[in-house]
């Protein structure tokens, strides 16, 4: 299926850095020595708000709306240029107001990303 790769380091303190925002993901033993991991996160695990202004630096710019039915996916860049997808059940995306153009910040639901080894990603 469609997953967010993203590429993260290990901060030391159970947290991954991935594009200056400090993610809290459990770390499998096998990558504990690892510097760089690939943070994989599918689209449904991505949660937006509309209020870009947040500590976390998890911050982006919608490029991109589709609806889809039951959801709308998101096409949301983050500081890198890259672009992270999120799929938003479409009664909780109509209440955000979100338009194409506006900064949002995201985040990842509790548990819901994994890592694997960055040659991986």
């Amino acid at each position: 299926g469609t997953s967010n790769r993203l590429p993260g380091r290990l901060l030391g303190d159970g947290r991954i850095e991935t594009h200056g925002a400090a993610l809290e993901i459990p770390v499998p033993e096998h990558l504990r020595g690892a510097l760089t991991v690939t943070v994989c996160i599918r689209p449904e695990h991505v949660t937006l708000r509309r209020d870009g202004a947040d500590a976390s630096g998890r911050t982006g710019t919608v490029t991109a709306i589709a609806f889809a039915g039951p959801t709308v996916r998101a096409h949301v860049s983050i500081p890198d240029g890259q672009t992270l997808l999120a799929d938003v059940p479409t009664h909780e995306w109509l209440p955000l107001g979100i338009r194409r153009g506006d900064t949002v910040t995201w985040s990842v639901r509790q548990g819901a990303a994994i890592l694997l080894p960055a040659s991986d990603g």
